[in-house]
């Protein structure tokens, strides 16, 4: 029986699990007691967090995270800002992004994902 699982931090289930089956949501919290629902998954995952609301200009310096099924992981800066003219205006956004190398925006990289 399992009580906790280790990602980013430590989340305890509220219930112990024997085992962890794919698409199923299991309840846990965090070390600070927050609620959050985990699931466990096969396809890729892809993070980006910022602390400012991402808008059309300039772009918004915010950090990525793709996970990849096999284990792969890249952590990267990244630059994020809304594109398109009259479509920014729709429910669905189009994002310009751009890998960078520092904060300034001097340097980008450039990387490949899922082996394209």
């Amino acid at each position: 029986m399992k009580d906790a699982v280790m990602l980013d931090e430590l989340y305890s289930f509220d219930v112990p699990l024997s085992t962890v089956a794919i698409g199923t949501v299991y309840q846990g919290k965090n070390s600070l007691n927050i609620g959050y629902v985990l699931y466990f998954t096969q396809l890729s995952l892809i993070n980006i967090a910022t602390n400012n609301e991402i808008v059309d200009d300039p772009r918004v310096l915010s950090q990525f995270t793709f996970s990849e099924s096999n284990g792969n992981v890249v952590s990267s800066r990244l630059g994020i800002e809304i594109r398109g003219g009259t479509s920014r205006f729709f429910p669905k956004k189009s994002y310009l992004i751009e890998f960078r190398a520092d904060n300034e925006e001097l340097n980008t990289l450039d990387y490949s994902f899922l082996g394209m």
